[in-house]
């Protein structure tokens, strides 16, 4: 499937995913076969279906976590953010930014957490858990953003914030791979779904 919001674009831009005929196995189980997909700068993906139809498998794939059994990936300079936060529980919400900033080599910027700074990632809520971990797209300059169904436990003010800030990278010229069970309101948004 050729994903591009403009056709003018799509022959002209840099293609910062590629998935040709990826297939992964789970034992002798197919949960994908023969999936293709070129995501360019501009577009934003959501891969939605059922739970266990390999949404997160496929993302796993992409980013190097699970082999694929056949096929190529080829993907530009992400970040990944995959169901779990990928937080160190006892390390403070400073710590974790700090990390994240000599991770991706950039200087600190304001995050919506930056109130908890002193506190332990495992006194924070699952919500605030999520913000934490997304704050490494207010933090990154890659070009892709791989997430899986990023927007989870997020209250309606921070499901907002976040919206926006994907929004803002979309409009600027960045890509977003993502899964979700619920539709994305918007509309340079192009839906897939795995049956």
């Amino acid at each position: 499937m050729e994903i591009g919001k403009r056709m003018d674009d799509a022959l002209t831009s840099e293609v910062l995913l590629s998935l040709k005929d990826l297939s992964v196995f789970r034992d002798d189980d197919p949960v994908l076969v023969n999936f293709s997909l070129c995501v360019r700068p501009g577009d934003w993906v959501v891969i939605r279906g059922r739970n266990g139809c390999g949404k997160s498998t496929l993302l796993k794939a992409i980013v190097g976590l699970i082999p694929p059994t056949a096929g190529s990936v080829s993907v530009s300079p992400y970040a990944y953010l995959g169901h779990g936060n990928g937080l160190r529980e006892q390390m403070t919400v400073g710590q974790q930014l700090m990390f994240l900033c000599d991770w991706f080599e950039v200087p600190l910027k304001p995050t919506p957490v930056d109130h908890l700074w002193d506190l332990s990632a495992h006194q924070l809520s699952a919500g605030l858990k999520r913000q934490l971990a997304l704050s490494q797209f207010i933090l990154c300059q890659r070009p892709l953003w791989i997430m899986d169904e990023p927007l989870d436990n997020l209250d309606a003010h921070a499901r907002a914030f976040f919206t926006t800030l994907m929004q803002s990278h979309i409009a600027s010229g960045g890509a977003i791979l993502q899964t979700s069970h619920d539709p994305v309101n918007d509309k340079n948004v192009i839906d897939i779904d795995l049956i």
